[in-house]
């Protein structure tokens, strides 16, 4: 059976136009269909000459006969369970523009989806006659109560062209009808009574088993896991893990379930795998039983099972760490190892020392340069100010605040963990105490402040943001 794509949407379908067909689902309540058949080597096709209507011919008679909407079941009798292939179908001879406008349900039943956007029209014989059939909805069923099932009816409507022969003149003629399904119904039948009461579960197809486990030589207390794969086709919905008789000296853990399914096969091809962790607790030979998965063959019309053998692993003792052993280890150690280790530890706490006293040097005497490099392009800066903007420095150096707002300025100064905003917050501090004539004398150690903040934003010159703080506490008191 040719694969087609899943629509995850379950579109209910198409457009459908006679001159070149194509189907496109959009994922919509109203899902536009058009279907159009080309003309081959100029000639006209059995299909136009359906198009035509003759005089005094009944429109919705020729309309009846070469256009309607079918249902196809792969059986018209199943048990409970077992897979169902339901299509839809358009049937036509004419050309035409269609769309659903009521799309069938299936009550009772599990569904999936098998409508697909890319499928191409069929000429079929239905009565004698050739027909364009595209498939508009597609679906597996899988009946979940004994009883009738129903198939409801689809309804499409249609705008159908016509030619209309009209005193020797040709005229196209359109005509808008619903055109419906008929609704039909399945016998489900009930399964079997399973007489062995071997652990059922309601799975219905053609199955097969396997199981390992990770490691058949193990050790008490490691990790482990058992792995169940059950493959074949049929009804994977229904599929439980089988039932695992544990011995005593094993704990199982919570299980997890994979599934590798092609569902656009019919009826559903695939794999479902049940993983189970377990530990063995003791050492020596364990044994996990046969597992047994039993499964309804339709076809056959019996159960069947599947089995894995008794699977057994070997045991090794438990990893223990001895850590007396570890103890009397350690004090065996002689005495020269011992002096070894002593002075390895002196150097490296010497050499430790040493590195710290050499890069607190280097990095004092970096300030000290840097400090003069800014005093030295401080005054450079001042001496090309113009009069009038000194005089409005002057100005703003008029202004005064609390001395008590310094103190809270400085002590919010010591929350801040940021050294960049320490920083700018620090600058900013500096810039108020300038203005302020309280701390006129103090200057030229503002003016070094702030030149140390900002070097210490916008350049790699590590500076010691607890010496500014200190410096700035000296000054404000």
């Amino acid at each position: 059976m040719k694969k087609i794509r899943f629509n995850i949407k379950g579109a209910f379908l198409l457009l459908v136009f006679i001159n070149s067909i194509g189907l496109l689902a959009q994922q919509q309540q109203n899902i536009y269909n058009s279907i159009s058949k080309n003309n081959s080597n100029n000639k006209v096709s059995e299909y136009e000459k359906v198009s035509v209507i003759k005089p005094n011919e009944d429109i919705y008679r020729k309309i009846k006969d070469n256009i309607f909407v079918r249902i196809e079941t792969s059986k018209k009798e199943c048990y409970v369970g077992e897979p169902l292939l339901v299509v839809y179908k358009l049937c036509s001879r004419l050309h035409c523009n269609s769309k659903v406008i009521l799309p069938p349900s299936f009550v009772g039943c599990s569904v999936v989806e098998m409508t697909s956007s890319d499928i191409k029209e069929v000429e079929e014989k239905i009565n004698g006659k050739a027909f364009q059939t595209y498939t508009i909805r597609k679906v597996q069923l899988f009946p979940l109560q004994e009883g009738k099932l129903v198939l409801s009816k689809m309804t499409i409507e249609n705008e159908i062209n016509f030619i209309e022969q009209h005193n020797g003149q040709n005229i196209s003629v359109k005509k808008k009808v619903e055109l419906s399904s008929d609704s039909i119904s399945v016998l489900v039948k009930p399964l079997p009574i399973d007489t062995l009461k071997s652990g059922f579960t309601g799975a219905v197809g053609k199955f097969f088993m396997i199981g390992k486990v990770s490691k058949v030589m193990d050790t008490a207390n490691d990790n482990n896991q058992l792995e169940i794969t059950i493959s074949g086709n049929g009804n994977f919905m229904s599929i439980a893990c089988p039932y695992v008789a544990w011995p005593k000296d094993v704990q199982a853990f919570d299980m997890k379930t994979t599934e590798l399914l092609d569902k656009l096969s019919f009826p559903i091809l695939g794999e479902k795998k049940f993983l189970i962790p377990f530990i063995c607790k003791k050492e020596g030979e364990v044994v996990i039983p046969p597992i047994i998965f039993k499964y309804f063959d339709a076809d056959a019309k019996q159960f069947m099972s599947t089995e894995i053998d008794s699977i057994h692993i070997k045991v090794a003792p438990p990893i223990h760490i001895n850590v007396d052993n570890l103890i009397k280890a350690e004090s065996s150690l002689d005495d020269d190892d011992r002096d070894i280790i002593i002075i390895s530890i002196v150097v490296l706490i010497t050499l430790i020392i040493l590195f710290t006293v050499v890069w607190k040097w280097k990095k004092k005497k970096s300030l000290r340069q840097y400090e003069k490099f800014i005093i030295a392009k401080s005054n450079s800066l001042n001496n090309t100010i113009p009069q009038d903007r000194r005089n409005e420095t002057i100005e703003i150096e008029e202004v005064t605040l609390p001395k008590i707002d310094f103190r809270k300025l400085l002590s919010s100064l010591s929350d801040i963990e940021d050294e960049k905003i320490f920083y700018k917050d620090a600058i900013s501090l500096c810039e108020n105490m300038l203005s302020s004539q309280s701390y006129s004398d103090e200057e030229e150690e503002l003016n070094k402040i702030i030149a140390h903040c900002n070097e210490a934003i916008y350049s790699s010159i590590d500076t010691n943001s607890y010496l500014i703080f200190l410096r700035l506490e000296k000054m404000i008191g």
